[in-house]
């Protein structure tokens, strides 16, 4: 029975299902609030990819609203440069909501599946830049 209750909390506390080889890419802070893919995701998510067995294909469950390009791009390299090394597939299902960075990381994977139900959006991204005037003319060049 410990080995159950270990693994149940493995996959509420860290989003990894060792197992049965699943990543829960999950979005967490304490407020309750959404904070989308950020850097929490993303180091939390690799080390997940980097305790499954390199042996065998992945799948990863995925739920997000968007979130930092950077730490995004990061997982999407990750789950990119796994199935390049480990010549393994990894499937990405999507639920509920897939936006904006979340539709960027689902490219990654070999295999996409969306939920019957699952809103899909995509959009132009968008920047804001400050600093002194020449550091803004770089930024436009």
């Amino acid at each position: 029975m410990a080995n159950t209750r270990d693994s149940v909390g493995e996959i509420h506390n860290y989003g990894i299902d060792v197992k049965n080889k699943k990543i829960y890419l999950q979005e967490k802070d304490d407020s309750g609030e959404s904070p989308g893919v950020d850097y929490r995701t993303y180091q939390t998510f690799l080390k997940n990819l980097h305790i499954l067995p390199n042996d065998c294909d992945i799948k990863i469950y995925l739920q997000t609203g968007g979130g930092c390009w950077y730490s995004g791009m990061a997982i999407y390299d990750a789950i990119n440069n796994w199935q390049k090394k480990c010549r393994h597939k990894c499937t990405i299902f999507g639920f509920g909501m897939i936006c904006s960075m979340g539709t960027v990381i689902m490219q990654a994977a070999r295999e996409r599946v969306l939920s019957e139900h699952c809103m899909f959006m995509v959009h132009y991204g968008s920047t804001d830049a400050s600093g002194d005037v020449q550091s803004m003319q770089n930024y436009a060049s």
